[in-house]
């Protein structure tokens, strides 16, 4: 770390909120206003990348196995024939869709992912921010 007048400063990350961290400084050292904070080595897994590794790791040496996973199967096998599903896919009304989307005032992006999603595809990707006007949407 080194701070306003050009003092370089060792420390360690003791704790982490949200976008701060509280560093321990080595020594008891006078540090002015911190300019500059250089992180060196590597830092922690976050939990959702932890259980990306788990995951892999579970695949990799056999002790989940993918291809019964019905999501799977829809998204990479889609043929799959919809009676041998360990569901039954439900239809909505259109009316009743229909006047959710203008209920909820949704743009034409946004009702056709409604629509694609209580539809008779059994598998529906849509992409995009809630906070955007725009959505792409894949059915398969």
């Amino acid at each position: 770390m080194t701070d306003e007048r050009g003092a370089t400063f060792v420390g360690r990350a003791e704790a982490a909120k949200g976008k701060t961290t509280t560093i321990k400084i080595h020594g008891n050292q006078s540090i002015g206003n911190l300019q500059n904070v250089k992180v060196i080595g590597r830092q922690e897994l976050t939990n959702s990348e932890k259980a990306r590794n788990e995951f892999l790791f579970f695949i990799l040496t056999g002790q989940k196995d993918l291809r019964g996973s019905t999501f799977i199967q829809q998204l990479w096998f889609s043929r799959t024939d919809p009676t041998s599903l360990p569901f039954n896919p439900v239809q909505l009304d259109s009316k009743l869709v229909e006047s959710f989307a203008l209920r909820e005032r949704l743009n034409d992006s946004q009702r056709d992912v409604v629509r694609a999603m209580v539809g008779p595809k059994l598998l529906v990707v849509a992409h995009g921010s809630s906070f955007l006007t725009s959505v792409e949407t894949i059915s398969i």
